[in-house]
């Protein structure tokens, strides 16, 4: 599982990092779970559908930067426009709670 951040609409993409879309071995279609990329004769995709999308996560305004603490429970989102950073709990899929930061967070890091 990986997560993506989407900043125009204010929330978390949790990816299904297995998900594979077509089967040749043409370069514009998916070469390993981190890359994706769709060939003009795949099928057209409605944009709301995304198969490979296990859940969206709401978030705070412009989420950017994203970490995960050491054994992968929580992830921190940067949110750049509401000045906090969202705690997801990864079992439930959740937002747990905020941290208010100063302005504009967007890089972010653990030191454990």
């Amino acid at each position: 599982m990986q997560q993506a951040t989407n900043r125009s609409s204010d929330d978390i993409s949790v990816i299904d990092s297995e998900f594979e879309l077509g089967n040749s071995l043409d370069p514009h279609t998916v070469r390993s779970p981190n890359e994706l990329f769709l060939h003009d004769s795949e099928p057209e995709l409605d944009p709301e559908v995304r198969p490979w999308e296990i859940k969206r996560i709401a978030a705070g305004k412009a989420p950017g930067g994203i970490v995960f603490n050491s054994d992968g429970t929580y992830a921190y989102v940067c949110n750049n426009h509401s000045n906090d950073i969202s705690v997801i709990d990864m079992k439930s899929l959740k937002e747990k709670s905020t941290i208010d930061v100063g302005v504009h967070p967007d890089g972010i890091g653990i030191i454990e």
